[in-house]
């Protein structure tokens, strides 16, 4: 049956109960014949005899007639129309995330003030550094987000069509790398991986601090110093990420260090099971291709948080 669930509820009740009115109405009415006093509504001719249609009846049949047609009418006009505000349920959870995005804009719902949707993750438990390690590093915060503006929507829709809900998310880290040696060392890239439902995922490193894009709006992260802020100040006292390196490679001097922001990209997972995880890792990956790991983490004293903005707007 054509049309949303609420309504196809509403026609079957409908046809039910104008089905059992006619159904009661003609058993009764055949034990006890009836003689209108005015004109029949309708007359039906059997043979040479004229049989009169109580006009109740021929009401409760009009409005069966009337619920049954109603929806294949209701869908056939939305089908001209475009189907405009129908979504297929086997649409992958980004694109589904467009189309919930779509309809929200052309019923003029924009998206609130963007926020981040996941809870920040502890860092890694502590560790110790290899007693010959050349680069070692600290890990300060570690911020999970889904990737897209409506991302809680998207998860109320696809949780009600399917058994798990599954989108891309943003890993946002905070750290500091130094060069433990004597001698000049070089970066070659930052390497991540964390473990979900007993499986270790790598995660892919990006450029940038790009959040979403909104009606042809780019967002990206930044940090807000003042949560307990309002919103329509968020531009105004936002503070763009410091990212760790501008370009990979990246030249460290002995004992220079590094601190900033990089993002990494985790594809088709619940945000759910990011949330207080304690089983990432973290590498940073050296012009020889060695590995040295983040076993150290330190929790900043801070008020500030991650949040999106514009793209281009800077402090």
């Amino acid at each position: 049956m054509a049309g949303s669930g609420r309504f196809s509820h509403i026609y079957g009740a409908t046809q039910a109960i104008s089905g059992l009115y006619c159904a009661a109405f003609a058993t009764w009415a055949y034990f006890h014949p009836y003689a209108p006093s005015v004109q029949p509504a309708k007359d039906i001719s059997v043979g040479s005899e004229r049989l009169g249609m109580p006009t109740a009846l021929f009401l409760g049949l009009v409005v069966l007639g009337i619920s049954v047609a109603l929806p294949p009418i209701v869908g056939w006009i939305n089908r001209l129309r475009g189907n405009q505000d129908t979504m297929d349920s086997s649409l992958a959870p980004e694109k589904l995330e467009h189309a919930i995005e779509n309809i929200l804009q052309r019923r003029g719902i924009l998206p609130g003030p963007p926020e981040i949707l996941a809870a920040t993750s502890e860092p890694a438990a502590e560790g110790s550094s290899p007693k010959n390690a050349m680069l070692d590093g600290e890990l300060y915060r570690i911020v999970t987000a889904p990737k897209g503006a409506f991302a809680e929507t998207t998860r109320q829709i696809v949780e009600s069509m399917r058994e798990e809900f599954a989108i891309d998310v943003d890993i946002l880290v905070e750290l500091y790398v130094v060069n433990l040696s004597a001698e000049t060392q070089y970066i070659r890239d930052f390497c991540a991986s964390v473990e979900i439902d007993g499986e270790r995922i790598e995660m892919c490193r990006q450029r940038d601090f790009h959040a979403w894009d909104v009606n042809g709006t780019d967002y990206e992260y930044c940090l807000d110093p003042d949560p307990a802020g309002t919103a329509f100040d968020l531009e105004h006292r936002a503070e763009t990420l410091i990212p760790i390196f501008s370009s990979l490679p990246v030249e460290l001097n002995p004992r220079k260090p590094l601190e900033g922001w990089v993002r990494f990209l985790l594809k088709e997972v619940d945000p759910k099971k990011l949330e207080n995880n304690r089983t990432y890792a973290f590498r940073i990956l050296d012009s020889l291709g060695e590995e040295h790991p983040i076993m150290r983490s330190r929790k900043l004293e801070t008020t500030s948080r991650i949040s999106v903005h514009k793209k281009g707007v800077h402090r």
